[in-house]
């Protein structure tokens, strides 16, 4: 057991967990030992404390003595001598990169223990969607053999490299392709825009650590949208105007009868 144990979110695609752990209260397990690949050696992680603890064996496990420096001796040996050939492997695949930006071109080197001759291998990349690419494979430093691929989605790529002299094994590794979105990674406002922005169109740019200047915009903005009362001519309508024409022919025919026209 462990003192204190990390509670890990999601593992790295690219990560090998060695052991996991099961912290009370958590139906899942845990990784608690680590490694991976960097660039041309190995780092592991332990994501715990409490190793004093693994060297304290209690008497019914009494045969186990010992195991704990056996066991951090190998890993330390494991760590420094290992090389680009796994354990047994007559094969090696090595990647410029683990984790690449989308667009970038990775580099792969094949090599094998029998020597410099030429490999005739089968290299293919497989995006996270399933479609398969065929690499060519060119001439190299020390006898490797190397091979460009540029992917075009993100996402986890599986390389895998068939060879003959392996029988029906395969010989694979994995890289990351990530995808930098500039608009969310550069969130913050550009004042110096906003500003040619507000000038041609007829706009301003205002502190936002001055609220009464934008009250007192509002205020004289909404004063220049009140129309002001305009006059109306009441003698300026047709009733009126046939009013007018009723009093004048009236008046004419009162005259003429009265003897005044």
């Amino acid at each position: 057991g462990l003192t204190v144990m990390t509670i890990i979110g999601h593992e790295k695609p690219v990560a090998r967990v060695l052991a996991h752990t099961q912290p009370a209260g958590h139906r899942s397990g845990q990784p608690v030992l680590v490694t991976m690949k960097y660039e041309r050696g190995m780092v592991t992680a332990l994501l715990g404390e409490g190793l004093w603890r693994w060297s304290l064996m209690e008497r019914e496990t009494g045969k186990l003595g010992g195991l704990f420096d056996q066991f951090w001796s190998n890993m330390i040996r494991w760590l420094v001598m290992s090389d680009d050939y796994q354990p047994g492997e007559k094969l090696s695949v090595r990647l410029s990169r683990r984790t690449i930006r989308l667009g970038n071109p990775i580099s792969i080197e094949i090599a094998s223990r029998s020597g410099p001759d030429p490999i005739d291998a089968q290299v293919t990349v497989a995006d996270p969607s399933g479609k398969r690419y065929a690499l060519v494979l060119h001439a190299g430093d020390g006898g490797r053999q190397e091979a460009e691929f540029v992917p075009r989605e993100a996402g986890v790529h599986r390389v895998v490299v068939d060879w003959p002299p392996l029988g029906n094994k395969t010989v694979d590794s994995r890289f990351s392709v990530y995808d930098v979105d500039l608009e969310r990674l550069r969130s913050a406002a550009d004042r110096r825009l906003m500003r040619l922005l507000a000038q041609h169109s007829g706009g301003l740019l205002l502190n936002p650590r001055e609220p009464d200047k934008l009250l007192s915009l509002l205020r004289r903005y909404y004063a220049a949208t009140i129309v002001p009362r305009q006059p109306k001519y009441v003698w300026d309508c047709g009733w009126i105007l046939v009013l007018i024409l009723l009093w004048a022919g009236t008046e004419w025919l009162v005259r003429k009868k009265g003897g005044l026209l």
